[in-house]
């Protein structure tokens, strides 16, 4: 398997619902600092993956055409955003509309920013799973997975330093890039570690 999907998890565990939101979604919408625009934003949709099934990094990965927009920002300065929506879940579409029947800008319908640097990868064995995640997750864009376009290009990954997550009224989840990279949230962390002591 490793497509994702399945119910998300509940808003209670903001850590795991943030991670699904992520290890489900196919694309996310990259914003960079423009150089055709000096200094403006600019963004772009980009096919993404992070690891697949039990895989799941959190961490996207991507391919940017040498000539793309996105690539060329980049180039000039690595400091970028993703952003991730439930509404765009194919497996949250029902016959009610998608996101549960939700509009996608209502709180219940999980959002996620992802913010930090574009990193190239160098190594062969990070180029190589680069190449396995996005070939699993897009098969009808084979190039994704065979080195990329005819005018050049790169693989890339997200080296994230900091995050936006909304997925229920009250405002962003109090979730941290440790616990995001865990998939556990605080809460469920001490709730673990006070009933150990009282094991004890």
């Amino acid at each position: 398997g490793g497509k994702g999907g399945g119910a998300p998890p509940p808003a209670s565990n903001p850590a795991a619902r943030a991670r699904w939101l992520v290890g489900t979604s196919m694309w996310t919408v990259v914003s960079t600092v423009s150089v055709h625009m000096p200094g403006k934003p600019w963004a772009n949709v980009r096919s993404m993956a992070d690891g697949t099934g039990k895989n799941s990094t959190g961490l996207p990965v991507m391919y940017l055409p040498t000539p793309d927009p996105t690539s060329v920002d980049i180039a000039a300065d690595a400091h970028c955003s993703l952003a991730f929506s439930e509404a765009a879940l194919p497996q949250r579409l029902t016959g009610n509309g998608t996101c549960g029947g939700m509009d996608a800008e209502d709180p219940t319908c999980a959002r996620l920013v992802l913010s930090g640097k574009l990193r190239p990868l160098s190594t062969k064995e990070e180029i190589n799973q680069a190449m396995i995640d996005l070939g699993e997750r897009h098969p009808k864009a084979p190039w994704l997975a065979q080195g990329g376009a005819h005018t050049g290009g790169k693989y890339f990954q997200l080296d994230l330093a900091s995050l936006s997550y909304l997925d229920t009224y009250g405002g962003f989840a109090q979730l941290t890039v440790a616990e995001y990279l865990a998939g556990k949230d605080r809460k469920s962390t001490r709730l673990n570690s006070s009933h150990d002591l009282d094991l004890v």
